[in-house]
């Protein structure tokens, strides 16, 4: 089964930026901690420092887009923590049951938080990361003039790669390419410490810090897709991370379902039938209510039937709560992005998705489609494309009587792998990959349809596969 997460925008690590010394020929002194208490902000970490290009369009781990992320200064966390296993198809989220396997990044527990990096020693010779090819092999650890050397960083995005950096450093941070040149030493900004020689594979020590300088409050916006049955919103500009986010459904509070562990991106409900409304309420990473169980109220925008751009942001108004430790929002706020210009279309590695998202308001069951009278079709297009990946919807039709739920399969070119997908259940053997309905959009009326997504690594296919098509109910 498939899982909701997203993906770097990557020319991959330029450098080897790599961290704690390979420990005899039998495997590696790696710097692990008992736990991944997200709420546990004193905490020092010690690990690895790569760097990457940055978050692809649509977002990153965390599903923020690249215009709405606080900081140019931004870090990836580990999905997993298996030293010396670079085994593919890991758990995603990670069950409670592998909680052994489950690196900082913590199912995206963590995301919206900012922490301070400070570096250390510096290895002698680089390396690529190669599964199995240690870290700092071959080299020694030494001190230099710039360690010491401080950063502050808001996480925004997962390192699932199957590296030794990715997997067998627990507490390796994968930082932003654009914050190599931020880092400061006694007051004093450093400049390029890559151009300048002084990036190539260094420890580091970091812990989770108070957003820095924080002052307002959070921001709101849609995510694209977003309509009154499928609403999925984006929560920024946090003092102090994300852990929930509850709705108001008209009579009661209700937890919204994070999508996947895209960590600030949850799906709500409105607050009466005729849709469009919402109330909402955060939950911050010490597990308290923001601001002292503020409500935000807020409307769908007239354009989003859905919403187009990847981030819609909107206006709120608050009621309730007290100022927690930041100054009080005025009764009418604003997300602070207006209209929520996306950013110009380009590649992307990743997509929003939701296999186990919150159903929307439940429906009159239909009445099963009768045996042998299936009706359904589905067809595949490209959304978006670039080198080595592309993004597609497949939608289904049911043309014939209402059906309960449905079943598509198709059989990709060899060289092709999804990585991740929304609005469906996806299972694959081999290149035949099937996707399901995911738990609220499997009843079609008849004549009904509804589109579920996918991102593919691999080249687009010059023709895309006929998906077959089923009822299951």
């Amino acid at each position: 089964m498939f899982t909701l997460f997203r993906t770097r925008k990557r020319a991959r690590r330029k450098v080897a930026a790599v961290g704690l010394v390979a420990a005899s020929g039998l495997g590696l002194l790696i710097a692990n901690f008992a736990g991944t208490d997200s709420a546990n902000a004193a905490e020092t970490h010690s690990g690895v420092a790569t760097h990457f290009d940055g978050v692809a369009p649509d977002g990153g781990g965390c599903g923020i887009p690249p215009a709405q992320i606080e900081s140019t200064n931004f870090v990836a966390l580990n999905v997993w923590n298996t030293p010396g296993k670079f085994a593919a198809d890991l758990p995603r989220p990670v069950p409670a049951d592998r909680a052994d396997i489950k690196g900082d990044w913590d199912n995206g527990l963590n995301c919206g938080r900012w922490v301070r990096i400070k570096l250390s020693a510096f290895c002698s010779v680089p390396n690529t990361g190669a599964p199995g090819a240690g870290i700092c092999k071959g080299g020694t650890w030494k001190p230099d003039d710039v360690n010491g050397a401080t950063l502050d960083a808001v996480v925004t995005d997962s390192c699932g790669d199957g590296n030794e950096w990715c997997r067998s450093s627990k507490d390796h941070l994968d930082l932003s390419t654009s914050s190599l040149s931020q880092f400061t030493l006694d007051g004093k900004q450093l400049g390029d410490l890559e151009k300048a020689g002084k990036w190539n594979n260094r420890e580091i020590d970091w812990s989770f810090i108070p957003a820095p300088g924080y002052s307002g409050d959070i921001k709101i916006g849609f995510a694209r897709g977003a309509k009154k049955d499928y609403s999925p919103v984006l929560i920024t500009h946090l003092p102090n991370g994300i852990h929930g986010v509850e709705y108001f459904d008209g009579s009661a509070w209700k937890q919204g379902n994070m999508t996947g562990d895209n960590g600030q991106r949850y799906e709500i409900q409105p607050d009466s039938a005729a849709g469009g409304h919402y109330r909402i309420r955060v939950t911050d990473a010490d597990d308290k209510p923001l601001n002292g169980g503020r409500e935000y109220s807020f409307a769908l925008p007239d354009g989003c039937a859905p919403c187009s751009n990847v981030y819609t942001g909107v206006d709120y108004t608050t009621s309730g709560g007290g100022t927690g430790g930041a100054p009080a929002a005025p009764s009418a706020g604003s997300s602070g992005s207006g209209s929520g210009s996306p950013s110009a279309p380009s590649p992307s590695a990743s997509a929003s998705a939701t296999a186990n998202g919150t159903p929307p308001a439940a429906a009159p069951a239909p009445t099963p489609q009768a045996a042998g009278a299936t009706g359904c079709s589905a067809d595949m297009k490209i959304t978006k494309s670039w080198p080595g990946g592309f993004t597609a919807d497949v939608t289904v039709h049911n043309g014939g009587a209402a059906v309960r739920g449905w079943k598509t399969s198709w059989t990709w070119p060899d060289g092709l792998t999804v990585s991740d997908s929304w609005r469906t259940v996806l299972s694959r053997s081999g290149n035949t990959v099937t996707a399901s309905n995911a738990p609220y959009n499997g009843a079609l009326a008849a004549s009904a349809s509804t589109t579920f997504g996918m991102t593919v690594r691999g080249q687009a296919p010059a023709s895309l596969p006929s998906p077959s098509c089923a009822p299951t109910g």
